[in-house]
């Protein structure tokens, strides 16, 4: 047997709508620890945008832990390590590394799945945020056109003023006027 296939069918079923990046990787670290037997310790170690960082970890290692490292190939940008340590006085066997390369080549492809899924879900959120952004910033815009009598462009440069001058974001002046003209038209 080259895995514990129940270990890595888990890797399979976690649901990631269900919970974080975070708690995806302290599941994969857990996994881990059950497909490799004499596993004490776990880490797993992602390249972030500021160097190698610490993404997981399950357990505390003892000094004289033996260590086997494995490539975590996340995407094309990002790569990541994960780190088992072994119990005391033992080694790992060669079945052992086996299981432990086995779990990391499905681990990696698991850890990949989520990195894509989670990226779009900022992607989603931040593109979401830009499009209220925008409407309140184009409502903005007709309310000084309306007021002042001016086209698109000479109104977007008003509100880019306005911004720099109370250096604050152009969708919070935006928002701010909006909000303003609504208090004194339903009043």
């Amino acid at each position: 047997m080259t895995h514990d296939p129940n270990a890595v069918a888990a890797l399979g079923r976690i649901r990631l709508a269900e919970t974080t990046l975070a708690g995806f990787l302290d599941r994969v670290a857990a996994l881990a620890c059950e497909a490799v037997p004499g596993a004490e310790a776990i880490a797993i170690t992602l390249e972030g945008d500021s160097g190698p960082y610490l993404a997981a970890s399950l357990g505390e290692p003892s000094e004289s832990a033996t260590v086997l490292a494995l490539k975590l190939p996340v995407s094309a940008e990002q790569t990541g390590v994960l780190t088992i340590f072994g119990r005391p006085a033992r080694r790992f066997s060669d079945e052992d590394t086996v299981r432990a390369e086995a779990f990391a080549d499905h681990a990696a492809v698991a850890v990949a799945n989520a990195h894509l899924f989670y990226s779009a879900v900022l992607l989603a959120s931040q593109l979401q945020a830009a499009m209220g952004s925008r409407a309140v910033i184009e409502q903005a815009k007709g309310v000084i056109m309306a007021q002042r009598r001016c086209t698109a462009d000479e109104a977007f440069a008003y509100l880019t003023k306005a911004s720099q001058d109370a250096n604050r974001k152009v969708r919070d002046v935006a928002a701010a006027l909006v909000t303003d003209l609504g208090r004194h038209t339903v009043g």
